[in-house]
């Protein structure tokens, strides 16, 4: 080990563990998000229960990547932990608050914070 790094705990399985339930995250994310601020401008009844399924996979989406943070918090990353989760629970916010006809606000966030989570889980920076 070299000077300065603390060692983590749980070792490389956990890592990966953790760098996988973040990927299936995002990606149930995206799915969810996909649904619950479609890009339409007008909105028919199908739509609008597309939009209610959306919204319940971007929650199943929150608590993978709310499980992923709380392995990398117990690794001793609080910083990244709060990286890892903010994509779902920031997306979550805002597909609840802004229904269809809302807009694509859950779409937005995803842009900068995916990226971000999986960065942070697979401790790239």
């Amino acid at each position: 080990m070299s000077p300065g790094r603390t060692r983590e705990r749980g070792g490389r399985l956990l890592g990966a563990v953790t760098l996988a339930l973040t990927v299936v995250g995002v990606g149930v994310l995206f799915r969810g998000l996909a649904d619950a601020s479609p890009l339409t401008w007008g909105y028919t009844d199908a739509e609008r229960e597309a939009a209610h399924d959306g919204r319940v996979i971007t929650g199943v989406a929150s608590v993978l990547l709310v499980g992923a943070a709380a392995l990398m918090a117990y690794r001793g990353r609080p910083v990244r932990a709060a990286a890892i989760a903010s994509p779902g629970v920031v997306c979550l916010v805002l597909v609840v608050a802004f229904p269809p006809p809302g807009g694509a606000w859950g779409l937005i966030a995803f842009v900068p914070l995916a990226p971000a989570a999986v960065i942070a889980a697979a401790r790239i920076v």
